[in-house]
């Protein structure tokens, strides 16, 4: 892809969630005299829940395995619930969730996003052949994915520091890893240090995600441990270390946001990835941002003609500015902490920098 079309690329991308916004054309636009019209949510990123059969020789042949995903679907279409159904029947990892896989992004050339993309909010597929093996998918509106996230994971900010046996351990023994991870809580409960530069200093991740958000940790096998720590903690409560699946964990329990965002971006010089013809220097953007913000409050009706006259983001530009359904560890650094604080339906109070530059935020929904 080329440079200048990567800015909105790199917002969504970090966990696939809103990579529909990039390939869709907005809904046509209102008349100036209400807030512009926003695109079907449902349309850019889609909830999903999946039952998946495996095909494995020593286990089941391929038909054996198609057989059974024929007897999930008819349970189904005979009233019983899909999580059920799923509990009991799928070998998917999401089986103790119901099959719930979260948002998935609205446009990929699989058969598993054609069928994704074929059925319309509450509907079932019936089975079909995936590289995995037999698939049933479901589709949740926006509203029902958000409601099952909120409820069956939580929003994991912090880092995990490895031992003996795990891939990032670097020779290092439980004990000592153990001792790291103290350390690390210790400087942190002592003002010494942040999360996130305890998860610079202590954790062998490379490239961690802004604020230092690690994942959404759902209740799976895998991930019990720490699900069950954080369930117990109160949000943004540092807790560790834990003795976890993927090493000794200094976690915080974050806050939930799930939301469909636009931008105005305004770069200047060293703005990371930005527009070849952008020559401003960082004071003149943030003078500039600073203009373009108090026109977006003081008449939001004219966003739409703001973003086409402003926005250093092309591929946004050409959406009304449309970043796609945003949650933690999605949004550029310094995002967070003021998109919770703004209320939906409303524009950001401040502008937000980022390395990309400087962005007026619009908390659609």
């Amino acid at each position: 892809m080329k440079k200048q079309h990567t800015i909105l690329v790199v917002l969504a991308l970090a966990a696939g969630v809103g990579i529909g916004a990039l390939l869709l054309r907005p809904q046509a636009k209102t008349t100036q005299t209400a807030l512009p019209e926003v695109p079907l949510i449902d349309q850019m990123a889609h909830g999903v829940s999946n039952i998946l059969i495996r095909v494995d020789k020593r286990v089941r042949e391929r038909g054996d395995a198609m057989a059974l995903a024929k007897l999930a679907y008819e349970a189904i279409r005979g009233g019983t619930p899909f999580a059920d159904v799923a509990k009991g029947r799928s070998d998917d990892a999401s089986a103790p969730d119901g099959g719930f896989l979260g948002f998935v992004p609205a446009h990929h050339e699989t058969s598993f996003s054609g069928a994704v993309q074929a059925l319309h909010p509450g509907q079932v597929s019936p089975p079909l052949w995936t590289q995995r093996g037999w698939m049933i998918v479901k589709r949740h509106t926006f509203e029902e994915t958000v409601d099952l996230e909120r409820t069956l994971w939580i929003p994991t900010h912090g880092f995990y520091v490895q031992y003996d046996g795990m891939p990032l351990a670097k020779g290092r023994t439980k004990e000592q890893a153990f001792q790291l991870a103290s350390e690390a809580l210790e400087r942190i409960r002592a003002g010494q240090m942040t999360l996130e530069d305890a998860r610079a200093q202590f954790s062998d991740e490379p490239e961690p995600p802004p604020e230092a958000f690690l994942r959404m940790t759902a209740n799976r096998p895998h991930s019990r441990v720490a699900y069950d720590a954080l369930k117990e903690a109160k949000v943004g409560e540092l807790i560790g270390p834990v003795d976890a699946n993927e090493g000794w964990g200094v976690l915080v329990r974050g806050r939930y946001l799930r939301s469909f965002m636009r931008h105005i971006l305004i770069q200047h010089a060293r703005s990371r990835n930005r527009a070849q013809r952008v020559r401003r220097t960082p004071q003149q953007a943030k003078e500039l941002a600073d203009t373009v913000l108090r026109e977006a409050l003081d008449a939001p009706k004219t966003w739409d003609r703001l973003v086409e006259r402003y926005s250093d983001d092309d591929r946004g530009r050409d959406m009304d500015g449309a970043m796609g359904v945003m949650g933690p560890g999605l949004m550029p650094h310094g995002f967070e902490k003021h998109l919770y604080d703004t209320p939906p339906g409303a524009i950001c109070k401040h502008v937000i920098e980022s390395p990309f530059g400087y962005h007026i935020v619009w908390r659609v929904n």
